[in-house]
């Protein structure tokens, strides 16, 4: 991503109302999280943040959550980033970190971010590269929402 787009502003309103389950394909998720889904639950995360949660397998334990922050993203970005074992992860978005603590992987993209949580049961070893495969089709949505 270039350096030009983080100076830009969010031009579409996102809110608690927008259902942003259909962001991420079904596919997509079932491959990553190992189950198919079998629900995706629209909600938003109490502080005006539209949030999915994609619950997968017929015993729907384990989840993928996808949140996206439509105000304060790169300050909602940053206080992710203090968590203590938190790293880096380039080329994705305009920056973005992992926090393993949390099996979530945040995304800064222009003033908007937004976090990607997998839940998975058991927890797999290379979920950080699982969580950054979702990350495109988030952001390809993001800047659609920008043109």
């Amino acid at each position: 991503m270039s350096s030009e787009r983080s100076t830009t502003t969010s031009t579409t309103v996102l809110g608690p109302e927008t259902d942003i389950c259909a962001w991420l394909p079904t596919t997509a998720l079932a491959e990553v999280g190992g189950k198919p889904v079998s629900e995706a639950v629209p909600a938003d995360d109490g502080e005006g943040a539209p949030r999915c949660t994609y619950l997968l397998g017929e015993d729907r334990v384990a989840s993928i959550d996808l949140l996206v922050y439509p105000d304060d993203g790169p300050a909602r970005f940053e206080s992710g980033r203090t968590v203590d074992k938190s790293r880096p992860v380039p080329g994705v978005g305009d920056d973005a970190y992992w926090r393993p603590d949390f099996h979530a992987l945040s995304v800064l993209l222009g003033e908007r971010a937004f976090t990607i949580e997998l839940n998975l049961f058991p927890p797999l070893p290379d979920e950080h590269e699982r969580a950054q495969r979702l990350a495109p089709a988030v952001i390809t949505k993001l800047e659609e929402l920008d043109q």
